[in-house]
């Protein structure tokens, strides 16, 4: 291939001066053409020095060095191949991990190495309440556990059901939940925030009915977490005072927290799923409704606001809707016997007097339909003066201070 190219070249340059004595121009032309020729040659060239026999040698000579110096070195001995390890033994469940219907999953089993117990706080025949700290946030709660022989699959449904119930609502006025587990006792238990406080049974009580203007404050709280919980489609059914805190929150006085939601179920338009069965009347039967009574399994929200109505009506009076000491005589009573007016005891605005006896119309469609009209009639109510923060800040002052001189008397005694 070289040899062809130097016979071109050579005939080339033998033209290119023959042409450039008569053709200047194509004289320079052929001796661009032959420059060229050479850069080409030039390239291939080098190329071809590579294919040439000597650098074949070289490149065999290099690869018989490797190969012999990989001869040379000893090869790896073999490790034996291994049985594989047996998969551990899944960990048996624990005895009372059971979820209500519609969860997806059953939490993991922990322990409550994150809470330290300060003090008990109540004890029943299925569970304990506990004030605790949490160990790395500082946080004072309460934690409420349920445990014993007399607890059962329904008992642990219904707990947890009212754990993930509260975890979801976010009205201000609706106890907060901060966590829940599985104890390794196989119980549930969950943390929810401790407040300072009294509740409504323990304010009538201690201190008698309440005037209008800070009765109908504390009933529109209670409507506002019941108007969250409804527009969900939840039905609390044990709304009652002993489970509204009337407490201070951060710098708000007379703040409602509406506690246990233990009997929540969702109403006939969301989810027909209960936690209980049908025709059971579940709730306190001073303040059930006429609905419940009757073993319906179609208990809507307006089966609340009844009880709100029973709780204004015990609020402003200091009495029970139907004075019997019977239970079974009290349901007859709700069932049958029309309900008094707050008016046949006590003064109170007409405007209140009529919302609440509305409340407690034995149909449900004759009283109020939702917790959020509630609300709106009862920011209509002409008090006057309206129970303002000032108000409640001297009535606590004073009722701790009242507190504070009986704790010192009996200790002194």
């Amino acid at each position: 291939m070289e040899k062809t190219w130097l016979v071109i070249i050579a005939v080339l340059s033998l033209v290119a001066g023959v042409a450039a004595l008569w053709l200047p121009i194509a004289g320079t032309a052929l001796s661009l053409l032959i420059a060229v020729s050479c850069v080409y040659l030039l390239l291939h060239g080098t190329e071809g020095n590579e294919a040439t026999p000597g650098a074949a040698a070289a490149r065999a000579e290099a690869a018989g060095a490797s190969s012999s110096k990989a001869r040379s070195e000893p090869a790896p001995a073999l490790v034996p191949s291994l049985p594989p390890a047996p998969a551990p033994a899944p960990t048996p469940p624990p005895p009372h991990s059971s979820v209500p219907p519609g969860s997806s999953s059953i939490p993991p089993p922990h322990g409550l190495s994150n809470y330290e117990r300060l003090d008990k706080l109540a004890e029943g025949a299925m569970g304990e309440l506990w004030l605790v700290r949490h160990v790395g946030l500082g946080r004072i709660a309460a934690l409420k556990e349920i445990r014993g022989t007399e607890v059962n699959d329904e008992d642990v449904g219904r707990f947890t059901r009212e754990a993930q119930v509260l975890s979801n609502l976010r009205c201000p006025h609706t106890i907060q939940v901060y966590d829940f587990g599985i104890g390794q006792d196989g119980f549930p238990f969950y943390v929810m925030e401790h407040l300072e406080g009294i509740n409504l049974q323990q304010l009538v009580d201690k201190h008698g009915p309440l005037p209008s203007a800070r009765a109908v404050h504390v009933l529109r709280q209670v409507c506002l977490s019941l108007q969250e919980a409804h527009e969900v489609g939840l039905v609390h059914r044990d709304i009652k005072p002993a489970n509204v805190m009337l407490c201070r929150y951060g710098s708000a006085w007379d703040f409602v927290k509406l506690l246990d939601f233990g009997l929540v179920k969702r109403d006939r338009q969301r989810d027909s799923a209960s936690l209980t069965r049908p025709a059971v009347v579940l709730g306190t039967p001073a303040y059930v409704a006429p609905e419940s009574l009757r073993g319906s399994k179609y208990v809507d929200g307006r089966a609340d606001l009844y009880a709100v109505g029973a709780v204004g009506h015990f609020l402003l009076t200091g009495r029970l809707l139907f004075d019997h000491d019977q239970p079974v005589a009290m349901a007859r009573a709700h069932l049958l016997e029309p309900a008094p007016r707050v008016s046949d005891r006590v003064p109170v605005p007409r405007e209140l007097d009529d919302l609440l006896y509305e409340c407690l119309r034995k149909e449900p469609e004759q009283r109020p339909q939702t917790a959020r009209e509630l609300v709106e009639r009862l920011d209509r109510v002409p008090t006057d003066p309206a129970w303002s923060q000032t108000q409640a800040e001297e009535w606590w002052s004073k009722t701790r201070a009242r507190k504070g001189r009986t704790q010192r008397a009996s200790v002194t005694s």
